[in-house]
């Protein structure tokens, strides 16, 4: 169950994701429009600050990256819960999933209760001896 809660908190991870695509086409559309009023004469005495714009852009696209890997990485998890491998990897993932209030949180603390067990740690020295 824990996999495959971790296979959905990805997916939703990166569909959230594409949400920042749809605010930096909102963005490109607003700051182009607002860069073609400054060559008419009578906008040009307000000077508007295009490096404030490339700050957002940058800051927006960083923070889409992010999202994105860490969606891909909450799917990489639940593949690793399902096949009992790399438990430290699952258990890191978990801690970073306590930031993501509230659903993440909660998927975080379980899967940090349940990689915690010593029998959970048994099968998966088990599955490693295999």
């Amino acid at each position: 169950m824990l996999s495959l809660f971790h296979y959905i908190k990805g997916a939703i991870t990166l569909a959230f994701s594409f949400l920042a695509i749809i605010y930096l086409l909102f963005l490109s559309v607003i700051f182009d429009t607002i860069g073609n009023l400054q060559h008419q004469p009578m906008y040009r005495s307000h000077d508007f600050p295009f490096d404030l714009f490339s700050s957002i852009m940058f800051f927006v696209w960083a923070i889409m990256i992010l999202v994105v890997v860490f969606g891909i990485l909450q799917i990489v998890s639940g593949y690793y819960l399902k096949q009992k491998k790399h438990r430290l990897f699952s258990f890191i993932i978990g801690v970073f999933q306590l930031i993501e209030i509230p659903y993440g949180t909660i998927l975080g603390i379980m899967t940090i209760i349940v990689l915690s067990r010593n029998s959970v740690e048994q099968k998966y020295q088990a599955k490693l001896g295999q």
